[in-house]
């Protein structure tokens, strides 16, 4: 059962559009067409330029797409009593529902749990977060965050770590873990 998911393609997209990513392709781009204007450099290096800039872009919008796979349903599966968390690169994480704790976080909560990031993206203009993390107690953590207009996130402590999803509709999707839970487990 879908709990609380996110379509890749809505990440994608996000990021995408992202002021940062569209400052730094502006930027290669710019300094191409302001190298090829000049007409300071022979035929061949303004062509060279053009080219370095459109590898930028393709390397940056490649590693987006490679990354954040845009037809992966990223988030919170309830099958049974196992917990299924899809998050970064369409990686899982399974938990047994009876044995683990969930609750209920502000997202500046969840994100104070958060020491380093190991492997992952993070992105301040939109907010997204995903990815390996290390908490400040020294326990691996799996998150994603989807972007700035997410207020609450879901955690999930297991015996060796713990699991962070932040979307729209978490308080949602908490109750019906609780729910779960409260029906399978006790």
């Amino acid at each position: 059962m879908e709990v609380l998911t996110v379509q890749g393609s809505t990440l994608l997209e996000a990021q995408l559009t992202s002021p940062l990513t569209i400052v730094v392709l502006a930027a290669a781009w710019l300094v191409s067409l302001a190298y090829i204007v000049s007409k300071r450099g022979s035929a061949r290096r303004r062509i060279g330029m053009l080219l370095t800039s459109l590898a930028v872009t393709v390397i940056i919008v490649g590693a987006y797409a490679f990354t954040i796979k845009p037809s992966v349903e990223y988030g919170i599966y309830l099958e049974d009593s196992t917990i299924k968390v899809v998050f970064y690169m369409d990686r899982e994480v399974k938990y047994n529902l009876c044995q683990v704790e969930v609750g209920l976080v502000d997202k500046e909560e969840a994100l104070d749990m958060i020491k380093i990031r190991t492997n992952g993206i993070s992105d301040p203009t939109t907010g997204l977060a995903a990815g390996y993390f290390k908490t400040k107690d020294g326990l691996s953590a799996y998150m994603i965050i989807t972007g700035k207009d997410v207020s609450k996130a879901i955690t999930i402590r297991g015996p060796d770590g713990i699991t962070i999803v932040g979307m729209p509709g978490a308080e949602e999707a908490y109750d019906k873990l609780k729910m779960a839970y409260e029906s399978q487990c006790r």
